[in-house]
């Protein structure tokens, strides 16, 4: 369920059975594929070629990398933690593995 919610991309696929009988025609033939659905798609939902990909794998990278500092100032319950980059939009946090504070006076990090 974690997954689910920090990861929601990776559920959005879906298999398609009962095309075996595709490997006998000639690769260059053209095959149309229509989906009929229970109800109604909203009207902002648009669906174009774009949003469908053939022999794809949901593929979730993860790797440890460090966070930014947070100045903690007391005046709030929650902090936003954030992935150590230039390029903040490439990252999603999926876990904290370890917490340490970092106090001027002492000049080291101390694990929490």
């Amino acid at each position: 369920l974690q997954e689910f919610f920090s990861l929601p991309d990776k559920f959005m696929f879906f298999d398609i059975k009962g095309l075996e009988w595709l490997k006998g025609i000639p690769q260059r033939s053209t095959v149309k594929i229509k989906f009929h659905f229970k109800r109604a798609l909203p009207s902002e939902v648009v669906l174009k070629d774009k949003h469908l990909r053939l022999h794809c794998t949901p593929a979730v990278n993860l790797f440890e990398k460090d966070g930014d500092p947070i100045r903690l100032e007391h005046r709030r319950n929650e902090y936003k933690v954030r992935p150590q980059s230039n390029t903040q939009e490439h990252y999603e946090v999926y876990s904290i593995e370890q917490v340490e504070s970092w106090s001027k006076d002492e000049r080291r990090r101390k694990p929490l």
